[in-house]
């Protein structure tokens, strides 16, 4: 009852500040030059978004169930509300016929405007195949798969004179305290192979 009473206080907070500002000079002449169907379709999808927001208890936990604000909200880190005790890093190591190994970074491989797509989606294929349950497991082996069989491939096509004959997904994790040092890529001190794809039978 007090949270409901609490959003019916936030949506009148937020109706009066949009009255104040829809009754500003400027405001209220440039808004009389727009088509009053115009000036409807737009509140129209305000209240829509606001009602959909204020009646959706279950829409988010963080920081708050519902909100009258008239805006999809931005909720990229809704529900984390505990610190994490530690960290998972996962990097890519190919290993030539010879047997030396160097490392592989997609996004000097893959010409994209978006290269943090590359290291996301092995973070979030690294920790789906590691702490998953079995069917996220294998779902995310597959995917790792593909993705490992594309990153080789498109390597060895940039580099014909150091081709991979494997590549493997490393991770290491270490404890999100103050003054704690991130172990360093490819150490085998700190590094653990969780994932391999070759490309030999």
């Amino acid at each position: 009852m007090l949270a409901t009473i609490k959003y019916i206080f936030e949506a009148l907070a937020l109706a009066l500040i949009l009255y104040v500002f829809f009754r500003h000079s400027a405001i209220y002449f440039s808004s009389n030059r727009i088509p009053k169907l115009t000036w409807f379709g737009v509140l129209l999808l305000f209240f829509i978004q606001a009602m959909f927001q204020f009646t959706t208890r279950n829409q988010y936990k963080y920081p708050q169930k519902a909100e009258p604000f008239p805006f999809t909200r931005w909720a990229m880190f809704a529900g984390y509300t505990e610190s994490a005790g530690e960290c998972t890093l996962y990097d890519w190591m190919g290993s030539t016929e010879d047997g030396r190994t160097q490392p592989i970074n997609p996004a000097r491989l893959f010409l994209t405007t978006n290269a943090c797509t590359l290291f996301t989606k092995t973070q979030s294929l690294g920790s789906t195949f590691t702490h998953g349950n079995s069917r996220e497991h294998r779902d995310s082996h597959k995917a790792l798969t593909h993705f490992a069989q594309g990153i080789l491939n498109r390597h060895n096509e940039l580099n014909p004179s150091s081709k991979i004959v494997s590549i493997s997904l490393l991770a290491r994790t270490f404890p999100l305290k103050q003054g704690t040092a991130i172990p360093s890529a490819f150490d085998p001190d700190s590094s653990l192979v969780i994932f391999t794809y070759s490309s030999r039978p």
